[in-house]
């Protein structure tokens, strides 16, 4: 399991189990299991401030979640985790 503060917000928090991403902030939480994530990048924009995408197959939408630049490398292997784990998914 690997857990990662995304930012100064105590709220913001990430989570990778193998299967499931979980994300919090706020009081607001989701689960994506990796078969139904379409795209997951960090973006920097013109300031320098980065951020977390996430598309899912079902909803069309862009979720965004600021990470600050000490959570930045451990989102970027994250990120490699989590794909490695969507390439090798299959159903039962």
């Amino acid at each position: 399991m690997v857990t990662i503060k995304l930012s100064d917000d105590p709220t913001a928090v990430v989570a990778f189990d193998g299967a499931v991403l979980e994300l919090f902030q706020d009081v607001s939480s989701s689960r994506i299991h990796v078969s139904l994530l379409e795209n997951m990048q960090l973006k920097t924009d013109k300031k320098g401030r980065h951020s977390l995408e996430i598309d899912t197959i079902d909803d069309g939408e862009t979720d965004e979640y600021e990470v600050d630049a000490n959570a930045f490398p451990k989102v970027a292997l994250l990120i490699a985790q989590v794909e490695k784990a969507k390439g090798a998914f299959q159903f039962d």
